[in-house]
């Protein structure tokens, strides 16, 4: 296919995707030949684009190719489409708590776009991008950059290795794994890796902060057609999923929190019941009870736990404690 390009930001974008494109890499001379223009046109383009994207040249062969992880297409957004990937951003700016420029500079590109159209929108998605740019860069410095080289693994499928901490052992271990995806949790202020363990060929859940030394390997892998990440998780109270099967957790609510507890969807699977004295009854199915606990501990007196028994005598044990740490 030849493109004719008169504008030269237009030339550069489809220098962009057609060196992402063909994974072989081209010639400049077969991108002046599609392009419609001189070979010097386009070393002056490659040149300039070499400042912000990593773009390969072969020393044999001399053909360009551009990693698919670098390539920027332009999208078309509504003002509400942007202010819905803002809210994500925000979010997590407000939970993460590391520097991440990454982030930063996706929301500046963002806010430049609107500057013209939307300035009040833009001065807060700026705001926004701050977020990441206040955090302390020596605190889990290195979040960012296992960030970039578990999405590289994702996009190239490329199986990974790291040393990943066992809090059990208080050691590292090595760990190849085909990465999935990353995924953020709001209530731990983290980002999990979630992928297929290579040893065990098992679903394994990471924390990114307790991982460390990832590099990919040249193997490669294929994640499987049928899997999905909200089906996945569709169990679990938060991060935690298990092979087994879900447990039917009930807790009775004050009626001083029931218009609150009403007020939010806890859980996919959540049944609420109001009873006559005026209390709530709140059923769900959940994988891993445990994980609860924090969050019912944190409804003091104005909650009471009916199933399971071992998550009410949990509970029961974490109130004689507490008591004896106050007494």
């Amino acid at each position: 296919m030849k493109y004719r390009s008169f504008h030269k930001s237009d030339r550069i974008q489809k220098i962009q995707i057609i060196l992402a494109t063909i994974p072989d890499g081209i010639q400049r001379s077969e991108l002046s030949r599609r392009l419609g223009v001189s070979r010097a046109t386009i070393s002056r383009d490659i040149a300039e684009m070499s400042i912000e994207y990593p773009i390969r040249e072969d020393e044999k062969t001399h053909k360009l190719s551009l990693d698919r992880v670098s390539l920027v297409n332009n999208l078309y957004l509504t003002t509400e489409e942007i202010q819905s990937l803002h809210l994500a951003c925000r979010l997590l700016g407000r939970k993460l708590k590391f520097h991440y420029p990454t982030a930063s500079s996706a929301l500046r590109k963002l806010g430049v776009g609107l500057e013209s159209y939307a300035p009040f929108m833009t001065r807060f998605i700026i705001e926004t991008a701050e977020l990441f740019e206040l955090h302390n860069e020596n605190i889990h410095k290195n979040v960012a950059n296992i960030i970039q080289q578990v999405t590289a693994g994702i996009i190239n499928n490329k199986i990974i290795s790291f040393e990943r901490f066992s809090r059990k052992t208080k050691d590292w271990h090595i760990t190849e794994l085909a990465p999935y995806c990353i995924e953020p949790y709001a209530e731990g202020n983290s980002l999990y890796l979630i992928g297929k363990d290579q040893a065990t060929d098992e679903m394994r859940t990471y924390k990114l902060e307790l991982l460390r030394n990832i590099t990919l390997t040249n193997c490669t892998y294929t994640i499987p057609k049928d899997f999905s990440i909200n089906s996945y998780f569709h169990g679990s109270w938060g991060i935690w999923t298990s092979e087994g099967n879900p447990q039917r957790v009930v807790l009775r609510f004050s009626h001083t929190v029931k218009i609150r507890v009403q007020q939010t969807e806890w859980h996919v699977s959540e049944e609420l019941d109001e009873v006559e004295d005026g209390k709530l009854i709140w059923k769900a199915m959940i994988d891993e009870p445990r994980e609860m606990l924090p969050w019912i501990r944190g409804w003091g007196a104005d909650v009471e736990v009916l199933e399971p028994a071992w998550v009410r005598t949990q509970v029961i044990e974490d109130l004689k404690r507490q008591n004896e740490l106050y007494r």
